[in-house]
């Protein structure tokens, strides 16, 4: 695959880091100046109590406010931080391939940048991927999110669950994991809402190892969130064409 700076133009901050790191913690960002910062530190602060190599990797999906400034300005004072900004807005799943390309540790956890979860977490995580799975999903054990979305959550999870033949607990959680240089990371489609279906499909393609662990899970406070009900219709119909373009491979039908 081309190198991401020559795909996306991608401009990095803090000094371009190339040696293998043990850990890359990549965070996927759009307008979250009100919270970065804070997410910025929690994370730093959890990874150095580690004592492992980390690098710190901020995409940010042509955030429109002050966040790559910000996340600039914090890279400047630790310097296994990174921002790679994006010359448009990619979609959420742009943004998992543009980390996955860019990641130089061996384990590699993505996030949302929005503050939801909870850097702990990454500890177990990186037990699992460490036990021998491929990926690693989050399953948020008491979502904080309002009823209407933990709604069609649910029709979402049946609906894929029936399509596909996979039947994750949390198929939409934003945490995850997966060792360096995994393949099925690169098959993930521009402009789509959603990763997780397109890799648990991929994975299950592949036969290889998913797993699931427990997490804790915060109210966003700030930001912007695709997912609001002007936006279901499309959605919906995009993870539509997503799956049956997916099910004859995945299900033999």
């Amino acid at each position: 695959f081309p190198s991401h700076d020559k795909l996306y133009g991608a401009v990095g901050v803090g000094g371009q880091i190339r040696a293998k790191f043990d850990i890359s913690v990549c965070l996927a960002v759009y307008n979250e100046e009100e919270v970065i910062r804070r997410v910025l530190g929690g994370w730093w602060k959890h990874l150095c109590r580690l004592g492992r190599t980390f690098e710190l990797l901020v995409v940010d999906n042509y955030s429109q406010d002050r966040t790559p400034q910000m996340v600039g300005e914090f890279a400047l004072r630790h310097r296994q931080t990174r921002l790679v900004r994006n010359p448009r807005n990619l979609g959420y799943s742009g943004s998992c391939r543009v980390a996955a390309r860019e990641a130089v540790g061996r384990f590699v956890l993505f996030a949302d940048g929005d503050g939801q979860y909870e850097p702990s977490d990454a500890d177990l995580f990186l037990l699992t991927l460490a036990k021998g799975a491929d990926l690693v999903l989050g399953q948020r054990v008491k979502r904080m999110d309002p009823f209407l979305r933990k709604i069609t959550s649910q029709i979402f999870r049946l609906s894929f669950g029936l399509l596909s033949g996979q039947w994750p607990s949390d198929p939409n959680c934003g945490f995850r994991a997966w060792r360096h240089g995994a393949p099925l990371f690169f098959l993930l489609k521009d402009n789509l809402p959603f990763a997780n279906p397109q890799l648990i499909c991929a994975a299950a393609e592949r036969k290889q190892m998913i797993a699931e662990v427990p997490i804790l899970h915060r109210v966003r406070s700030s930001g912007q969130s695709f997912y609001h009900l002007a936006h279901l219709p499309w959605i919906y119909a995009r993870f539509l064409n997503f799956i049956f373009q997916w099910r004859p491979i995945v299900t033999g039908k």
